[in-house]
């Protein structure tokens, strides 16, 4: 079934005006010595668009829609859809078209699918009511699918340095001198002592893929530290209560971020993540921290008892999964 374009009247309507989009100018009905020249330009125009009907849905029939041809990568897996016609929409509905990873056209009334569970590629959404529907009904969804290639899930992480950090006034990390390799630039740093704590927060980004977990740890390194602590344990915690746009914050959590050391002077060292549950987790959640060391469940065996000799905490992190820049709306994904 061919696609449905304006009719004549509609056509006749457009002489000697010029198209908003293009500029393109329409000559005066029956001008015939410029149709040459007109033909031209419109062969150059439709050649430059060829590229960008890829994939499109348009209209073809009261009730029916069609996908022209197109490809789309799957990761890195080339994917060739032939594309479609005569495809039925719902009545009264919105109707949500889309390609699977494999290059399945589906089509549903009740939205598009969660892309963690369902990796896909959105084509259109088309409004219908009283069996039919008009090409303005037709809401192109391409372009959500540039930046964000069908099945793609890559890892980041907030990423919370000491300056971030906010003190209580009593149990604070001490400001120390550090000079990794005992020559050159000495560093400020903040070493941790036995409960010592320090407070912070954060914002999740709006690339964050909602409802996935979280991987908590810890970058820190024994400095000079001044006696052997081969394999023994800091044991770094972090308290935390989070909370998307308007919910109530909960009781705390802990993770027990412990780790041993590797008896290196100066050695970044990173803990072993601890997953902390995304369920139900939106973006721009807000995460509460307190983090800390503590010897809780005697798992801190560190011998070091003075400034000199306390651990440094380099980083507190939060890895994340993502699946986009950013999201489509304000306050909102998609």
């Amino acid at each position: 079934m061919a696609e449905l374009r304006k009719d004549d009247d509609d056509l006749a309507a457009l002489s000697s005006t010029t198209d908003t989009l293009t500029g393109l100018p329409f000559p005066t009905e029956n001008q015939n010595p410029h149709a040459i020249a007109d033909y031209d330009a419109l062969d150059q125009i439709a050649r430059a668009l060829a590229p960008l009907s890829a994939l499109q849905v348009y209209k073809d029939g009261t009730l029916t829609f069609g996908v022209r041809a197109g490809q789309f990568y799957n990761v890195a897996a080339l994917v060739n859809y032939a594309g479609a016609s005569d495809q039925a929409l719902g009545n009264n509905a919105t109707n949500y078209i889309y390609l699977t990873v494999a290059g399945t056209l589906t089509v549903n009334t009740t939205g598009f699918p969660v892309l963690t569970t369902t990796p896909h590629v959105p084509l259109a959404e088309i409004v219908t009511a009283s069996g039919t529907y008009d090409v303005t009904d037709i809401t192109d969804r391409r372009a959500r699918a540039l930046y964000n290639p069908a099945g793609v899930v890559e890892w980041d992480d907030i990423r919370i340095t000491p300056g971030a950090f906010r003190f209580a006034g009593s149990a604070d990390p001490t400001l120390r001198d550090w000079q990794p390799g005992a020559s050159g630039a000495t560093y400020r740093v903040y070493g941790f002592a036995k409960n010592d704590e320090v407070f912070a927060s954060v914002q999740m980004p709006h690339s964050y893929i909602e409802g996935t977990d979280l991987e908590f740890h810890i970058h820190w390194t024994p400095a000079d530290r001044g006696v052997t602590e081969d394999t023994n344990t800091v044991g770094w915690k972090v308290d935390h209560s989070i909370a998307n746009v308007g919910a109530a914050f909960p009781a705390s959590s802990t993770v027990d971020l412990s780790d041993a050391c590797s008896g290196v002077d100066d050695q970044h060292e990173i803990t072993s993540s601890v997953t902390v549950d995304g369920t139900g987790l939106t973006i721009s959640h807000i995460i509460q921290l307190r983090i800390y060391r503590s010897d809780t469940g005697t798992d801190d065996t560190w011998v070091g008892a003075t400034g000199a000799t306390n651990p440094i905490l380099l980083e507190f992190d939060i890895h994340y999964e993502k699946n986009s820049l950013g999201s489509d709306a304000e306050t909102a994904k998609a």
